[in-house]
């Protein structure tokens, strides 16, 4: 509230609550209380006139839900809850937690869920049941090993450039009890003189999708060291098509792991492909527990025709490979990160391998 960017969006809250009706939708303030280490106390003066910024775009918060590290005493709640206008039980503590996992549980112990039900006046159906999330807390706290994976890619630099992929990794390294250790490392400035150096320690190495020209010798250098030194590889998108022999895609040849061409596909069909596909003949412990006819999120302008190193296909101008295997190498056209349940059980099954 009152930056510029966020204009739109709050007008579209306004909007939105407009045509649903206040009695349909709620609003849910998340906010800051700042502690003064040398007054010893914490101030809700930012949270006051916050609310207040937000009232002026006819908005009036519902739920506050209040950053803090340390917790809120009663007398700061009721004081919260009277200046800023909400119910003195819809005034809720996000204290400081050791993992953005454990948020859900400390909502839950604030009573967010019933706030909810009840702004809305909604009735619940069913005990809320939290054991799955429980049991994934416990794992993902105390693992039983550990194994440290490389991510090979060209925006390693940009933290959320593979945000995804770097939680779908640590999700999936949890339901294995494993403590997984993501190293990036930067294709730009990997080659074939320092690539020992880099890559010597890692269990495995994951190449990540991208786009042109740029930085694909490093990730070619680090496929070449992880396939000498017999480390698994998993290559998602260019990733997998950078194990095949060449490429319409580019000047740059592939590394002829797999026989094959890289070939783009034909005027007959919109392109890029970009949005879900069913994937079906799953032939690989990779796809363990993944039902045929799943589906996967793809974005490509060029893909890899069937061939014997296949262990899944799609259609898209014809019968296509989705995933190829080549002994402990295994490479996806499509984003296991963003693939819902099937593409997290597919890198569980990546790293148990």
């Amino acid at each position: 509230v009152g930056d510029i960017e966020s204009l739109p969006y709050i007008e579209s809250v306004r909007q939105l609550i407009y045509e649903l009706g206040e009695e349909n939708a709620m609003v849910i303030h998340l906010t800051l209380i700042p502690y003064l280490s040398a007054a010893g106390e914490l101030k809700t003066k930012p949270t006051q006139h916050s609310v207040k910024t937000l009232m002026e775009s006819v908005i009036k918060a519902d739920v506050l839900v209040c950053r803090t590290e340390h917790k809120l005493s009663d007398d700061l709640r009721k004081k919260l809850a009277l200046f800023c206008n909400v119910k003195p039980e819809a005034v809720i503590q996000s204290i400081d937690v050791d993992t953005i996992y454990d948020v859900p549980l400390k909502m839950l112990e604030e009573g967010l869920d019933r706030v909810g039900l009840d702004q809305l006046k909604m009735t619940a159906k069913s005990e809320l049941n939290l054991d799955h999330w429980k049991s994934f807390l416990e794992k993902y706290k105390n693992p039983k090993r550990k194994v440290k994976i490389g991510l090979v890619g060209k925006y390693v630099e940009l933290q959320d450039s593979y945000k995804s992929i770097l939680e779908a990794i640590i999700h999936a390294g949890a339901i294995n009890e494993a403590e997984v250790e993501v190293v990036s490392i930067h294709s730009e400035f990997l080659n074939h003189i320092n690539a020992q150096e880099q890559l010597k320690e890692l269990h495995g190495l994951i190449v990540a999708p991208g786009f042109g020209g740029r930085g694909i010798e490093g990730k070619i250098d680090a496929i070449s060291y992880v396939r000498e030194k017999n480390i698994p590889f998993f290559g998602i998108c260019l990733g997998m098509q950078l194990l095949c022999d060449t490429t319409e895609e580019g000047e740059v040849n592939g590394l002829g792991i797999i026989p094959g061409k890289v070939v783009r596909f034909s005027n007959k069909v919109k392109v890029p492909q970009m949005g879900w596909n069913t994937i079906s003949n799953l032939q690989s412990p990779l796809f363990k527990q993944i039902k045929e006819d799943n589906f996967m999120y793809l974005v490509h302008s060029f893909y890899v025709p069937l061939c014997d190193a296949t262990i899944a296909q799609s259609d898209y101008d014809g019968a296509y490979s989705v995933a190829l295997q080549k002994d402990n190498f295994y490479g996806v056209q499509f984003h296991p990160e963003k693939s819902s349940k099937a593409g997290s059980q597919l890198l569980q099954n990546f790293l148990a391998l």
